[in-house]
This record gives C-alpha cells, sequence and structure tokens, in this order.
C-alpha cells in the first residue's frame, strides 16, 4: 500500500446520464479528502467503438481471428437472391432488400418455408416470389471467429494520487505533552527512509554519525542527516516530513562495545538499542 486510507477508497459506476457517447460504462476509483469525494482514477469501457468508427471510414478491416479451443460445429442458414430479377425489378432498392432478406434469414429462418418472403425498406414493403431465392440450411465446422477488439481506456492523474497520500497519512498527536504533527507516509513513498543524528555534535558523535550516515547510503538507503537545533526537534523536523526511523548517535554509541545506536520509530515513538554492525539488516527488516 502506499498509504491510501481503505475507508476512505471507493469506486463508483456511472449513471447512464453521466456516460460519454462512447461509453457503455465507466468506473471512478474515488478518495475522500476535506470530507469531498474526488475523482483519482478512471476507467472507462468504450467497447468496440473506436476502431468501428475507424472501420467505417476507412474501409480498412480491423478485426482479429480468435480460434476457438476445440472446432464447434453450428447451423447457419444461406439464402441466395436471383439479382438477376431483383435488379431490373427494384433498381437502387435491391442491395437494401437482399441485405434485409440475408437479415430475416439468419433471425427468422422459420419465415422462408413460406411462399413468398416479405421484407421492409425504407417503410416501403416488398414480396419476394419463392422462386427469386434459394434458401439452404447447413451445418459447418468453425475454427474460431473474427471479432472487433474492444478498449479499456484507465486514466490517471499523478497530482491527486500524490494529494490523496499525503491527506491520509497526515496526522496529529502529542508526545510528551507537546502537539505534534506527524506524516504517515509509507516506507514505500517516503522522499528519506532514515535520518541520523548525533545527540550533540562534540566529543565525536557528529564525526561518527556522518560516518553512519554514510554506510548507509553506501547500502542503498535514502538518508537525512541533521545535527541542527535539538534533538526533539530534530526529530519533529521528520516527523512532519513522514521519515519512518531516526537513528541517534550518542555517549552510549561511543562507550559501548560492540557499537550501538538508537533507532525510533516515527509513528509509536518508541527507541530501540541495536548494534552498529547489524545496521543494514535490521533497517531493511523493517521497511
Amino acid at each position: 500500500s502506499i498509504g491510501v486510507d481503505i475507508e476512505r477508497f471507493r469506486f463508483r459506476q456511472h449513471q447512464n446520464d453521466e456516460l460519454s457517447h462512447y461509453a457503455s460504462g465507466c468506473w471512478d476509483a474515488e478518495s475522500k479528502v476535506d470530507e469531498k469525494w474526488i475523482e483519482i482514477t478512471g476507467f472507462a469501457y468504450r467497447g468496440c467503438y473506436d476502431l468501428k468508427k475507424h472501420q467505417e471510414h476507412s474501409e480498412e478491416d480491423y478485426t482479429v481471428f480468435k480460434e476457438y479451443d476445440e472446432p464447434v460445429k453450428e447451423e447457419v442458414t444461406e439464402v441466395s437472391p436471383d439479382m438477376g430479377y431483383l435488379g431490373p425489378e427494384y433498381g437502387d432498392e435491391a442491395g437494401k432488400i437482399v441485405d434485409r432478406i440475408q437479415e430475416k434469414a439468419e433471425t427468422d429462418p422459420e419465415a422462408f418455408e413460406e411462399t413468398d418472403i416479405e421484407v421492409e425498406v425504407n417503410g416501403q414493403k416488398y414480396s419476394i416470389p419463392e422462386d427469386k431465392y434459394n434458401f439452404e440450411k447447413k451445418t459447418v465446422t468453425r475454427n474460431g471467429e473474427h471479432i472487433l477488439p474492444h478498449i479499456v481506456e484507465p486514466s490517471f492523474g499523478i497530482d491527486r494520487i500524490v494529494y490523496t497520500v499525503l491527506a491520509h497519512s497526515y496526522g496529529e498527536d502529542e508526545v510528551d505533552s507537546e502537539k505534534r504533527k506527524v506524516l504517515h507516509l509509507s516506507e514505500e513513498v517516503a522522499p528519506t527512509e532514515v535520518a541520523v543524528f548525533p545527540m550533540m555534535d562534540k566529543d565525536g558523535m557528529g564525526q561518527k554519525a556522518e560516518e553512519v550516515a554514510e554506510r548507509l547510503r553506501d547500502a542503498g538507503f535514502s538518508v537525512k542527516y541533521d545535527d541542527t537545533g535539538n534533538i526533539g526537534k530534530r526529530y519533529r523536523r521528520q516527523d512532519e516530513v513522514g521519515t519512518p526511523y531516526c537513528i541517534t548517535i550518542d555517549y552510549e554509541t561511543l562507550e559501548d562495545k560492540p557499537e550501538t545506536v538508537t533507532i525510533r520509530d516515527r509513528d509509536s515513538t518508541e527507541q530501540e538499542r541495536v548494534e552498529i554492525s547489524g545496521l543494514e539488516e535490521e533497517i531493511s527488516s523493517r521497511l
């Protein structure tokens, strides 16, 4: 998780009056920020609208062949109109009449058991004699079908996602009777993973802290070194920017054999002493 509060997150389906002309359906991922729901991502199901329009205007075939796992047998109807009769008889309407006859063969094959076939074109009804078309039912084996691919269009706004993470991560509490502002950022998105402080910049603590900071950088961690102000203010600064852990070098560090440091957890503020020799492994296990 990058820090979005699941209790303030939802998927909302668009109502029909919200849909764009090209969309068959649409869902938004929304987060609640400042008591308002805002869209952070959208997912529009465009169906085959785009490719169908391209196909219509370019006269190119955009279908793809989808092969079945196993061949399928199915009964089909075929109708072959007598164009030698339909053309001269109906002129410009002949092509449309043929289309209607073929549609009828697919949707209502039983109608072809009648003597004549009746179809309608532009409100005009036409009766086609039985001897002016050939109708046949047969079984064919299909290995697949041509389909027009459908499109799902995701839309992401990185600014709103970051805004949501910051808003959901922000909190206030009290530490040692003082009000604290803290950013509970996930370790995965925190700009700084570890801050390193000397308790005081004297008696070798500053030098040792710089050595520890450099050691952690070499191990691949993002590290902030800070020796400005008292230790409490330094903790607060790192809490406000979301740094998960702070490491402090103090007099015990210089006295202990083997050397140790304290690791402070941002969220609980609890501190624990660990050996410097295993510091990289300790931090990795926490992140």
